[in-house]
């Protein structure tokens, strides 16, 4: 949690004082959205908050309110992809500064991010939900995004590219699918004591 919140916490300070460096490893490569910096700072605040001894009813509250943004803004996203009708919610920060420059595209949310998003906007919430029975959806829905991160890493350490894009749309960024991959495995064992992660 504290991992997701800080990658997105460092690549807003990127956008807000033009450091390259922290909106992406390097400057040839492809940013992190600062909508996406936005909804990491969100999940880890979730799981961080999730994953304290005893929680109280208000913390609770709040991890479900994020969790429900989170979903909602990969949701939103994907919905504008297929209908062609796009909310615009990865375009309200740093507007002026997301347009194409350097031979690279305009800076979108990509389509597996928010795909990514959805998932771990779910398995928090489901996590919130499963505090009082013994279920394990969360651990499912986490393994999605889980995979989105890894087949995303696999494609940049090995150039294949058709697996950290999707069709003609920009590609996830390698610091998204880091902070995924982290974001994911903390949700996938926030509950060690069941499910996969009781048998790993």
């Amino acid at each position: 949690g504290l991992a997701a919140t800080m990658a997105g916490g460092l690549t807003l300070l990127g956008w807000q004082f033009d450091l390259p460096a922290l909106r992406s490893i390097l400057p040839s490569w492809v940013a992190m959205n600062p909508a996406t910096a936005v909804c990491f700072i969100l999940a880890g605040l979730a799981l961080g908050l999730m994953t304290r001894d005893a929680p109280g009813p208000t913390i609770h509250n709040g991890v479900a309110l994020c969790a429900v943004l989170v979903a909602f803004i990969g949701a939103a996203k994907l919905a504008g992809l297929i209908t062609g009708h796009d909310l615009g919610l990865d375009q309200m920060l740093f507007r002026e500064k997301l347009l194409p420059g350097g031979g690279l595209p305009p800076n979108r949310m990509a389509p597996n991010t928010a795909g990514g998003f959805l998932f771990v906007g779910l398995a928090l919430l489901a996590l919130r939900l499963e505090t009082v029975g013994k279920k394990w959806w969360s651990q499912a829905l986490a393994i999605i995004p889980l995979l989105f991160s890894l087949l995303a890493l696999i494609g940049y350490a090995y150039g294949a590219e058709t697996f950290y894009r999707v069709t003609a749309y920009i590609p996830m960024a390698v610091n998204t699918a880091l902070a995924f991959f982290v974001l994911s495995l903390g949700t996938l064992f926030a509950h060690p004591d069941r499910g996969l992660a009781a048998l790993v």
